[in-house]
C-alpha cells in the first residue's frame, strides 16, 4: 500500500501487455486504456484494485513494473522494465515458460522475464514465437476488474479518432489567422493592447465574444493594475466535475513608451495557441473543466495571471479543483530576415531534449519551460509533442529552471503547477517589442506545432466523455468563479451583440486586405511587400469561407 502512496509524484502508465491486434481482440472484457491518465487519477484507480497477485494487473511507472506478482515473490524478479519482455502465442514453448511471469492463455498474451538480454525467437511447427521489448510506442493495457467508480471501459478506436479529428482543424491557416485576428484588433490608437488604450478595450470585447460564440462560461475579472482598470477574460467549458485545468496567453502589449508595438508574436502568437485549441476543443465534451483564458497585464508585471494564481492559492476550493495552468507566450517561429544576434536564452545547462536535436540553439523549436513542482505537467506535454509534432526534425526541449519570465511564473509563485510552451528561440526575434512586431514577420510552422502540442496535453488531462457518461452527469454548476467576476452583459451592455462585434471585425480586416493597408505606419517596402502577399493568402480564405 505503501508503494502507491508515492504515485502521484511519478509520471506513470497503467498497463497490460497488449499489440493493437490483441487488443480489438480482447475489447469486450475489462480492459480499460490508461494510456494518458494523469498521475493522480492513476493513484485513484491503483488504490482500488484488487492486491491479490492472480488479478492479473500490471503497470508501468517510468523504468519500473509493478505487479502483485511481483510483490509477493521479490526473490524471483525485479522491477527494472528492461528485462521484461511480451510474447504472443498458444502455447508458449517450454524452453520459455520458466522465464513467463504473466500470461492470459485465451488470448495467447505472455509476461517474459529476464535478465539475460533477449529471449530467444522460436519456432514450435507453424507459429514463430517473437519477444518483444516494452517500448513507448507499445499499444498497452492493464486488466483489472471494475472497482470503486474509477475504472471504465474505454474505446481507444474511438478516443484516437476524436482526437485526431481535433488535430486535423490545427493547421498553419487556422494558427496564422488566429494571430492576424488578435493583431488586427483596430487602427491608428486602436492598434495596441496595452491597458487603458482603445485598442485594449476592443480586444477585451473581441475576445469575449469569441469565447461566448464557442459556448463557453465566460466571465471578466478585473483587478488593479497600476491604477488602470485591468481585466482578464475567461471562458470555461465546463465538464462533468469541479477540478479545472487553464490554458492561456496574454493579450495585453508593451505601453507606449517605450513601444507602439502591434504584439503579433508578443503575444498574438500566444493567444493564437488558446484560440486555436479552444476552436479544436469546444465541441467536445470532458470529466474536467477546461478554462481558456486571456491574461491581462503580464507586460507589466504578471498582473492578471498573478491575481488569479493569489485567487487560486488562497481558495481552498480553487486550489484543491486546479489542475495546473499551460500558458503560451511568444509561441511561434519568425523569418530570417526577423533574426538578431541576441543568445537564444536556453542551452545543455538549463534545458534538456526530449529527442535528438542540435541542440546547439541555432535550430528553433519548442520548449517547454516550468519548475520542478511542475514535473508531471512537463512530461505530458512533452510526451504529446512527441506524438503529435508532425515535423520530425523540429528540436523538442524540455526545462524545469523556469527559465522564461512569463504567465507561468505567477502560478509556481504561489506553489501551483504551470508550464509555459514557446517557440525555443523566441529571444532571437529581432522585433520583440518593436513596432515591427506585425504578422509579415512570423512563421507559423512552430505556432502551428505548440497548438497541436496543447490540443493533445490538454485532451488527455481533461479526459473525453463518452454518451453513456454524459447522461450520468449531475448538471451541478462545475465552473470556477472568480471574485468580483463579470458577466459580458454587465461590462459592455445589455444591448452587446456579440454576432455583430465578430462580423464586423472579420469585415475590418476583410477591408484592410482589399485596401492593402498595413496596421502600422513603419514599414519598409520589402516588409509591405511580404504582407502583401500574406494578405492576398488570407482573402483567398476569407473568399472561400463566405
Amino acid at each position: 500500500q505503501s508503494t502507491w502512496g508515492n504515485l502521484v509524484c511519478v509520471m506513470g502508465v497503467l498497463l497490460l501487455f497488449a499489440t493493437q491486434a490483441i487488443a480489438r481482440t480482447v475489447a469486450p472484457l475489462p480492459f480499460t486504456d490508461v494510456s494518458t491518465w494523469t498521475p493522480e487519477r492513476v493513484e485513484r484507480y491503483v488504490h482500488g484494485l484488487s492486491s491479490d497477485r492472480n488479478s492479473g494487473w500490471w503497470i508501468r511507472i517510468a523504468n519500473n513494473i509493478y505487479s502483485p506478482s511481483i510483490s509477493t515473490s521479490p526473490e524471483r524478479i525485479d522491477r527494472d522494465l528492461h528485462n521484461y519482455w511480451v510474447m504472443l502465442g498458444n502455447p508458449i514453448p517450454q524452453s520459455l515458460s520458466d522465464m513467463v511471469v504473466a500470461s492470459d492463455t485465451q488470448f495467447g498474451v505472455h509476461v517474459l522475464h529476464s535478465t539475460h538480454g533477449q529471449p530467444p525467437i522460436l519456432t514450435k511447427g507453424k507459429k514463430t514465437f517473437h519477444p518483444q521489448p516494452i517500448h513507448n510506442q507499445m499499444q498497452l493495457f492493464v486488466n483489472a476488474r471494475h472497482s470503486t467508480g474509477y475504472s471504465r471501459q474505454m474505446s481507444l478506436e474511438k478516443e484516437d479518432a476524436e482526437l485526431v479529428n481535433a488535430l486535423s482543424k490545427i493547421d498553419n491557416d487556422l494558427y496564422m489567422s488566429e494571430v492576424v485576428k488578435i493583431t488586427s484588433i483596430g487602427s491608428g490608437s486602436e492598434i495596441q493592447r496595452n491597458i487603458a488604450t482603445a485598442g485594449h478595450t476592443t480586444a477585451e470585447k473581441y475576445l469575449a465574444c469569441r469565447m461566448k460564440q464557442s459556448n463557453l462560461k465566460v466571465q471578466l475579472v478585473p483587478f488593479n493594475a497600476r491604477g488602470n482598470n485591468g481585466m482578464d477574460v475567461i471562458g470555461c467549458l465546463p465538464g462533468a466535475d469541479s477540478k479545472f485545468l487553464m490554458v492561456g496567453a496574454h493579450y495585453d502589449t508593451l505601453p507606449t513608451p517605450p513601444s507602439r508595438s502591434p504584439g503579433a508574436m508578443d503575444n498574438g502568437s500566444g493567444v493564437a495557441v488558446v484560440m486555436s485549441t479552444m476552436e479544436a476543443l469546444s465541441s467536445l465534451k470532458f470529466a474536467h473543466t477546461i478554462c481558456f483564458t486571456a491574461f491581462d497585464g503580464e507586460e507589466l508585471g504578471l498582473l492578471g495571471s498573478r491575481h488569479l494564481a493569489r485567487e487560486i492559492k488562497h481558495s481552498e476550493k480553487l486550489k484543491s479543483n486546479f489542475m495546473g495552468a499551460i500558458t503560451s507566450d511568444m509561441s511561434t517561429g519568425f523569418k530570417k530576415s526577423a533574426t538578431s544576434t541576441r543568445p537564444s536564452g536556453w542551452d545543455s545547462h538549463n534545458s534538456h531534449s526530449v529527442r535528438p536535436t542540435t541542440g546547439d540553439g541555432t535550430v528553433d523549436g519548442i520548449h517547454i519551460d516550468g519548475d520542478t513542482n511542475s514535473q508531471s505537467l512537463i512530461t505530458l506535454l512533452a510526451q504529446a509533442a512527441k506524438d503529435v509534432v508532425k515535423d520530425q526534425s523540429l528540436p523538442i526541449l524540455e526545462s524545469t529552471a523556469s527559465i522564461w519570465n512569463s504567465d507561468q511564473k505567477a502560478f509556481q509563485e504561489q506553489g501551483l503547477a504551470a508550464v509555459d510552451i514557446c517557440a525555443a528561440n523566441h529571444r532571437v526575434y529581432e522585433f520583440w517589442h518593436h513596432d515591427q512586431n506585425t504578422t509579415d514577420n512570423l512563421d507559423p510552422a512552430i505556432g502551428t506545432e505548440i497548438s497541436r502540442t496543447t490540443v493533445a496535453t490538454v485532451f488527455s488531462m481533461a479526459e473525453r466523455l463518452k454518451s453513456r457518461e454524459l447522461e450520468q452527469t449531475t448538471g451541478v454548476d462545475v465552473v470556477p468563479h472568480f471574485a468580483g467576476a463579470k458577466t459580458i452583459e454587465e461590462v459592455f451592455g445589455e444591448d452587446l451583440n456579440c454576432g455583430e462585434v465578430l462580423q464586423a471585425h472579420e469585415d475590418k480586416i476583410a477591408s484592410k486586405i482589399e485596401a492593402r493597408t498595413v496596421p502600422h505606419s513603419h514599414m519598409s517596402l520589402e516588409l509591405a511587400k511580404q504582407l502583401e502577399e500574406t494578405l492576398s493568402e488570407l482573402e483567398g480564405k476569407l473568399k472561400a469561407d463566405k
